[in-house]
């Protein structure tokens, strides 16, 4: 399937797909913690589409993915793999949602750098779009006892 052929069926599909090398994939539905996770670290700064759709940005410099138990492992893996080849990506956070944990890659002349945050009362600088986020506003919200 060609990446026009995926659009085309993702903009009239009642549920979200993701499209690599040729293939869809369904994504499972989101649960409310992951919904709020993704709403509170919503951030997109100078963006370039592919069409006037406007919903296929070409240029991150920086992409947050709030990592669910049957996506985490793709997620950290394959998926982080081709982001990689990305030249305009500088950093990549995964954020938990069962409990306080965030993984902030951030690409270096060598390779990728890794620091993790795990306190509510620590705050990660995304020095590529000039912001700060607080794990407690990422996390505002989410009962982790639920």
């Amino acid at each position: 399937m060609s990446p026009a052929q995926y659009l085309e069926l993702e903009r009239q599909a009642e549920r979200k797909s993701e499209y690599f090398r040729g293939e869809m994939f369904a994504l499972p539905g989101a649960t409310r913690k992951h919904c709020l996770i993704a709403t509170n670290v919503i951030v997109a700064c100078a963006p370039q589409f592919a069409d006037d759709q406007q919903d296929t940005l070409l240029n991150p410099v920086a992409l947050i993915e709030v990592l669910s138990k049957s996506t985490r492992d793709y997620d950290r893996g394959e998926k982080f793999e081709h982001y990689r080849t990305l030249q305009s990506l500088t950093e990549y956070l995964t954020v938990a949602q069962d409990r306080p944990h965030i993984e902030h890659w951030v690409r270096q002349d060598n390779g990728w750098r890794l620091v993790e945050y795990a306190d509510l009362t620590q705050t990660i600088q995304l020095a590529s779009i000039g912001t700060a986020l607080p794990l407690a506003e990422i996390y505002d919200k989410v009962d982790f006892a639920a």
